[in-house]
């Protein structure tokens, strides 16, 4: 049934939508970087990842469901603040544009653009499907909701929003979906964006728990005779645990070993994922063979698992052991004896979730020998790191969780019978040290992988009751994240390179680390601008749209000196008005909401009207363009350029420079280049 399972979520993927591979969070990280990828926001993105990640949990994959949460409640929040999906048909326009950055574009601009066409002219069937277009855009009233939701600030916030509304689903975890929101989403953050997100993941764990709590056998939360209590568990859950005890100095010192060690074998898995995925892309590259690798995954997945716990040498009685209050839930009793249970299939026949639960429940440390530990380890970090990047929707937490958690009960078995039994007897011993480790473990590993912090932190706390135990997880995730990072970056990090997405801003610029701040400056950066005339053509406002990618266009009145900027779409629409009203296009003939009704499906290219229509066409920029837009000097310090780009998101800066040889107060200014996402990647290919 595990093949039929896995055939089914890979066919999806490989058949429907390729996008639905994976977590999507390195994808959902870009999207709200400013990076715009084709279809990660699509309805068929949204089906496949939803029924993929059904069948591929149900058939015993090592995946996790925390990722693909993430990314549906993106696509959802995408839906929710635009009325409708990214559409993927040939007649339709995207949501999303490419603009200055070519195949990329930022997405923070109050608009935006579709993909241009690279042709430089309109052909005749784009001429005849324009002179026949029937097509109805909506419109909207003044001060609508559905006027204000309608922009691409909205639609990003509402992005960010559902990404922690995926984590806190995933976990029952509120704060730490917002916490993953601004550690590692989103990339321009504000206050109200915190307080909007706050009640959302609030919001979404009420009803989660009243769906959740009958279908986990608690009573119903209402009915005709009593109130029931709501059960506090997301869709991964660990149980609550109670009896971690104390801890002392000495704890401390090995919980940051323990960090060490995770963060040296996640920063290990990392780099052999980034060798496994490179492979791919250059031998796995049709549906055929995705397909073909999932099921050869998922053979070799079942057939080991099953072989290892299949021995009855796994088996103990149960009498004999002291495992807590609700490790006896979480054990299995695979081909034992009644009394008895499997230590192997306890580890290797159950949903992730439940095997870190057996290891952070069970106080006991006999319960689980060293060798069944390190054995499972061993295998699990191997299925793991193949089974991240292969034609089905799979999360990372879980797996993640799963194998620090074995990693650090291991360690703790370690040091409770060498370090505490033979070195230090005399001091108090904590006989919980084993659960302490797997818990330290698990967020230790994850951070290695990840390199998250305080979000991986209240994920964590939230699944025990304790929060004494803030400064040793706290302790292990930095140890773990801090020796990650002196060999490799995060594994979302990597993946997004892997794919090829070059304008994504990290949050400090390598390229300018090399350099002193004064070093480097803006006209070291700005390429030649596309510069219009208040007063300019309708022909060579369409030549420069079909032959150009930028988003933006420098504004010049008669005498050179800037006036503003203009963007790709208001211009397209005053062209495609201009056609339709067969009139001069002033400012008089278009307000903000006609401009507004297009969202987000501006005319493309080849819908503006051809060359032989529009001669003696004049378009009058003057009260449409932006003149109050954000530009810099050429003498600005390339670092301030960056993080406008990255913290404001900019798409494109105009260079100026006065007219004259000092500033003034009102000095005019003449545009000497303009500074796009796309040329602070190129001058990082340059310096490297």
């Amino acid at each position: 049934m595990c093949l039929l399972y896995v055939s089914v979520a890979t066919a999806l993927v490989g058949l429907v939508e390729l996008k639905a591979k994976g977590s999507g969070i390195p994808e959902i990280k870009c999207y709200l970087n400013g990076v715009w990828i084709h279809r990660v926001i699509a309805e068929r993105t949204l089906l496949s990842k939803v029924i993929g990640i059904i069948f591929a949990d149900a058939g015993g994959m090592i995946i996790g469901k925390e990722g693909p949460c993430v990314h549906m409640g993106a696509i959802l929040g995408a839906i929710i603040s635009q009325g409708r999906f990214e559409t993927t048909g040939s007649t339709k326009h995207t949501t999303s544009a490419t603009g200055c950055c070519g195949k990329f574009d930022g997405a923070l601009n109050r608009s935006n653009q579709p993909n241009p066409s690279p042709t430089t002219g309109a052909d005749e069937d784009a001429n005849a499907t324009l002179r026949n277009d029937t097509r109805e855009y909506p419109k909207l009233r003044h001060g609508s909701l559905a006027k204000w939701l309608r922009t691409d600030l909205q639609k990003r916030d509402f992005v960010s929003i559902g990404c922690a509304c995926g984590v806190a689903s995933a976990f029952g975890a509120p704060v730490g979906g917002v916490l993953f929101m601004i550690e590692e989403a989103s990339s321009f953050y504000k206050q109200e964006l915190f307080f909007r997100a706050t009640f959302a993941t609030t919001l979404n764990c009420v009803m989660l728990f009243l769906i959740l709590t009958p279908l986990n056998g608690g009573d119903f939360p209402v009915n005709e005779y009593k109130i029931g209590a709501l059960q506090a568990k997301g869709v991964c859950d660990f149980g609550k645990i109670t009896t971690l005890g104390s801890y002392n100095i000495l704890d401390i010192a090995l919980f940051a070993i323990l960090g060490v060690l995770m963060g040296l074998f996640a920063a290990l898995f990392n780099h052999t994922n980034k060798l496994l995925t490179q492979w791919r892309q250059k031998y796995v590259t049709n549906p055929s063979r995705r397909m073909t690798e999932a099921l050869v995954v998922a053979i070799v997945t079942a057939t080991v698992c099953f072989v290892c716990s299949y021995s009855d040498a796994w088996c103990a009685d149960i009498d004999n052991l002291n495992l807590g209050k609700h490790a006896s839930d979480y054990l299995s009793s695979f081909n034992c004896a009644e009394g008895q249970y499997n230590e192997a299939a306890t580890l290797f026949l159950q949903q992730l979730d439940r095997t870190v639960a057996a290891l952070v429940h069970t106080e006991d440390p006999d319960a689980f020998s060293a060798t069944t530990l390190l054995l499972y380890f061993v295998i699990v970090w191997g299925l793991a790191c193949w089974t991240y990047g292969i034609a089905i929707p799979s999360g990372l937490f879980i797996p993640s969780i799963a194998m620090g958690a074995v990693g650090g009960r291991l360690f703790g078995l370690v040091v409770s019978q060498s370090l505490y039994k033979h070195i230090f007897d005399d001091v108090n011993s904590n006989h919980h040290h084993v659960q302490a480790c797997a818990l330290v473990g698990g967020a230790a590993f994850l951070g290695g992988t990840t390199r998250m912090t305080v979000s991986i932190v209240m994920i964590s706390l939230s699944t025990i009751e304790d929060y004494a135990f803030l400064v040793p997880i706290m302790v292990g995730i930095l140890s773990a994240k801090l020796t990650g990072d002196a060999f490799n970056e995060g594994l979302y990090d990597i993946h997004i390179k892997l794919q090829g997405i070059t304008t994504f801003l990290e949050h400090e610029p390598t390229c300018l680390s090399r350099r002193t701040k004064r070093s480097l400056v803006a006209s070291d950066l700005m390429v030649q601008p596309v510069v219009l005339q208040v007063v300019e053509s309708c022909a060579v406002i369409t030549r420069i749209l079909a032959t150009t990618r930028y988003n933006g266009f420098p504004v010049v009145d008669d005498r050179g000196l800037f006036r503003g900027t203009i963007l790709r779409s208001q211009l397209s629409v005053m062209l495609l008005e201009r056609q339709r009203s067969q009139q001069t296009v002033r400012d008089e003939f278009l307000s903000h909401s006609d401009f507004l009704q297009y969202y987000p499906r501006f005319p493309r290219v080849k819908d503006l009207p051809p060359g032989e229509d529009i001669d003696g066409c004049m378009l009058d920029l003057e009260h449409v363009l932006n003149g109050s837009a954000l530009t810099v000097t050429s003498d600005t310090h390339a670092h301030r350029v960056y993080r406008l780009f990255r913290h404001l998101g900019v798409r494109h800066l105009p260079v100026l420079t006065p007219r004259g040889a000092v500033w003034q107060q009102g000095a005019a200014h003449e545009v000497v280049g303009i500074i796009t996402r796309k040329d602070l990647h190129t001058l990082e290919s340059e310096e490297t």
